[in-house]
């Protein structure tokens, strides 16, 4: 049985990280023995439904101590910033003895420093623009970008891009011709909902009649809901039968919730935390809207589409990721009013998909795991597509 251990920093509920979770459940466990590496542990719905399906978890930061407790996050903290955190992967990794490490975003600091046999075949999921990633001053980054060029240039570790465009860009960054293209892929069985729409809305207290708009993200800068709750502003002006509801944390929901509160959005706009219905609570919108600046791909838009649902969205969004009529892109330069007009004007009588088919997960899957034994069988990272 090929081992693989999926490494990741945490289990927070992002694109990576469902990604993650759906290999994990997924992969053929009669071929597959799974374990995700995480550096910390975050309480996360996602731990405990790995947990619960059999699937090993190791978290390098309960090696320190508990961070519920002061002292434990103390400790933590010292422990990290002496190189520990580091010994600890190494020797993690060392104990495992993986056939397949597959490495999310940024911890190729870690990996390179565990210096694993060459035997163990090593990939990395680029989840976001390349660009962002590696080209940032920030001294994290820079450590990133030379630990991956490291690790391809040393352990032949093989890249995979979520769309053609970043697999072409990735080759002539690293001066490579093996990257690997795989969609991001959607379970698609999750996508058949018994409940309708007013039962939804009513079991989330939402009003059952309203105009729905709808985001799915993390509070982050990159999401941009500064741009959501301005156009909703707008739209609430002249429309005061809609609602806004947003499905999320992190680091700015706080500052989030404080600009709804300053514009008397309260009692219109719902926030709920991360949630694993995501398409049962999609089940619930009129239209999604989705300004980020920034993407690697944005699979909840696909989800959003597989939902039927209508988009609106920044020009950011790769072109991958629009795979119907849904679908309606915004110039950079939109204002928060032109923003709110299309959210309410937006529709699609009748939906036409363009290829979706190729985002379900079960597809995905096949590929991955031909991916995987090919690796292994052949001694190399060198993949034929």
């Amino acid at each position: 049985m090929t081992k693989v251990v999926h490494f990741i920093e945490t289990l927070y509920q992002g694109g990576a990280e469902t990604l993650v979770k759906d290999y994990a459940l997924l992969l053929d466990k009669t071929k597959f023995d799974i374990t995700i590496l995480c550096i910390r542990r975050t309480d996360s719905p996602y731990e405990t439904l790995l947990t619960t399906a059999g699937i090993k978890i190791i978290f390098v930061s309960d090696f320190f101590g508990s961070t519920k407790k002061f002292s434990g996050r103390l400790a933590n903290k010292i422990a990290k910033e002496c190189g520990l955190y580091h010994l600890k992967v190494k020797k993690i990794l060392n104990q495992i003895q993986p056939d397949i490490i597959h490495a999310h975003l940024s911890i190729l600091r870690y990996l390179m420093f565990a210096n694993t046999p060459y035997s163990t075949k090593l990939f990395y999921t680029v989840h976001g623009e390349p660009a962002r990633y590696w080209d940032s001053s920030n001294p994290n980054s820079q450590k990133e970008r030379k630990a991956c060029s490291s690790l391809i240039q040393k352990h032949h570790m093989t890249l995979i891009a979520l769309h053609d465009k970043m697999q072409s860009e990735l080759n002539h960054r690293f001066s490579v011709q093996n990257t690997i293209t795989l969609n991001n892929g959607i379970n698609f069985n999750r996508f058949k909902i018994q409940e309708t729409r007013e039962e939804i809305r009513k079991s989330l207290n939402i009003p059952e009649k309203c105009f729905l708009i709808g985001h799915v993200g993390r509070f982050i800068k990159e999401k941009n809901h500064s741009t959501i709750i301005n156009s909703f502003s707008e739209l609430h002006k002249n429309n005061t039968n809609t609602h806004l509801l947003l499905v999320g944390s992190g680091e700015l929901k706080d500052s989030i919730i404080s600009k709804i509160n300053s514009l008397g959005l309260t009692q219109s706009v719902t926030i709920l935390n991360s949630r694993t219905d995501i398409p049962r609570i999609m089940q619930s919108m009129d239209i999604f809207i989705f300004p980020s600046t920034s993407e690697g791909l944005g699979i909840v838009l696909i989800e959003a589409q597989k939902m039927g649902i209508p988009c609106v969205i920044s020009s950011a969004i790769p072109e991958a990721a629009i795979v119907s009529n849904l679908v309606h892109r915004m110039s950079p330069n939109a204002t928060d009013k032109e923003w709110a007009e299309q959210l309410q004007n937006f529709k699609v009588d009748s939906i036409k998909y363009n290829g979706i088919e190729n985002w379900d997960m079960n597809i995905v899957i096949k590929k991955l795991e031909y991916i995987y034994q090919q690796a292994v069988s052949n001694n190399t990272n060198m993949i034929q597509q």
